[in-house]
């Protein structure tokens, strides 16, 4: 569908005009929210079954946030969002899955764009933070996206990291999604041996 839609948009098949190539826009832009999807729920079911494996590689930690941070930008510019970055001198590479942490930055980093009003800003920081539980153990690496959104109430945050449960459950809902990209993001950052 995909692939099809593109090459009519580059009106391969013959001219087009204004509105078609507008509905055609939405029809990719549905196809893709599709597949987002499907990908989404495949990923969950491969996690439950435990049937991810990781593939661990050395990643340059600004280099994963820029990258990250790209797949936001254009939303965040159009709702005159102002990105801030934090990332002080750290040791350069961390080994980890780097489809998969990008994928969980990606995702919280389209929540926090998502959920802040129009003029706000969203930061991403990165920092080190030393083990509370073992003091010989090394220090965590981490990764802190805030925004000045609306705010999730404290009777509600229980139910952040669970599969298909959306906070705001009203038929008029204001905010689309799948309520999958919080479990995801929690579980791939458990089976890197972190938390979120």
């Amino acid at each position: 569908i995909l692939e099809m839609t593109e090459s009519i948009q580059e009106q391969v098949f013959g001219s087009m005009n204004k509105q078609q190539i507008q509905a055609l826009q939405t029809v990719e832009s549905s196809g893709n929210h599709l597949l987002e999807l499907i990908n989404d729920i495949l990923d969950v079911a491969k996690i439950e079954a435990g049937q991810i494996e990781l593939k661990y590689t050395p990643v340059v930690i600004s280099d994963l946030c820029q990258s990250s941070l790209a797949f936001i930008r254009q939303k965040a510019i159009q709702k005159r969002i102002q990105i801030e970055v934090e990332i002080p001198p750290l040791s350069s590479e961390i080994l980890v899955d780097e489809r998969r942490i990008r994928q969980v930055l990606i995702n919280l980093l389209n929540n926090a764009v998502k959920f802040t009003p129009q003029g706000g800003q969203v930061t991403l920081a990165v920092n080190t933070q030393e083990d509370q539980v073992n003091a010989e153990s090394d220090a965590w690496l981490q990764f802190s996206i805030t925004d000045t959104g609306i705010g999730i109430s404290p009777e509600k945050i229980s139910k952040l990291f669970q599969p298909f449960v959306q906070i705001d459950s009203a038929l008029n809902r204001k905010y689309t999604g799948t309520g999958l990209g919080l479990a995801l993001a929690k579980r791939i950052v458990e089976l890197h041996g972190g938390s979120i």
